[in-house]
C-alpha cells in the first residue's frame, strides 16, 4: 500500500484545471485537426459530388437537344419530300376522277354488250338446234 504522505504530496505535483470546460482548450492541438480535416474532407466529396452531377446534366441536355436538332431537320426534309409527291399526285388524283367517269362509262357500254352477246348466243342456239334436226335426218357420207 501507499503510504499517506506520497499521496499528498502526488495530489500537490499534479496541475488542475480550475475550470472544467475549458479542458478542451489544453489538449494537444492535433487532436483538434483531426475533426475539421474530416469536415473539409466530407465538404470536398459534397463539392465533387454536386460538380460531376451537374456535369452529367449539362452533357445529357446537351445530346437531347443535338438529337432534337438533328430530328427536327429530318423532320424537316421529309415533310418537304411529302409535300412534293402531294404536288405531284395532285394532277394525277384529279385525272383520275375523269378516267372513273370514262371507265364508268366503258363498264355501262359492257354490260350492253354482254346483254347482246347473251341474246345473240341464245339465237345461235335455237338455229344449231334447228339445223342439227335436219342434219340428223339427212344420211352422211
Amino acid at each position: 500500500m501507499r503510504n499517506a504522505s506520497y499521496a499528498a504530496t502526488a495530489a500537490s505535483t499534479i496541475p488542475t484545471c480550475p475550470r472544467p470546460w475549458r479542458r478542451r482548450a489544453i489538449a494537444p492541438r492535433t487532436d483538434s485537426i483531426r475533426p475539421v480535416t474530416w469536415v473539409w474532407l466530407a465538404l470536398l466529396v459534397s463539392f465533387l459530388a454536386v460538380a460531376g452531377s451537374i456535369a452529367f446534366v449539362v452533357i445529357r441536355g446537351l445530346d437531347a437537344w443535338r438529337g432534337f436538332r438533328s430530328f427536327s431537320a429530318a423532320l424537316g426534309e421529309a415533310t418537304v419530300a411529302v409535300n412534293a409527291q402531294v404536288e405531284v399526285i395532285g394532277p394525277k388524283a384529279e385525272a383520275l376522277g375523269e378516267r372513273g367517269d370514262r371507265v364508268s362509262a366503258s363498264v355501262a357500254r359492257l354490260a350492253r354488250s354482254q346483254a347482246q352477246l347473251g341474246v345473240l348466243t341464245a339465237a345461235v342456239a335455237d338455229v344449231r338446234a334447228t339445223v342439227s334436226r335436219f342434219t340428223g335426218v339427212v344420211p352422211r357420207k
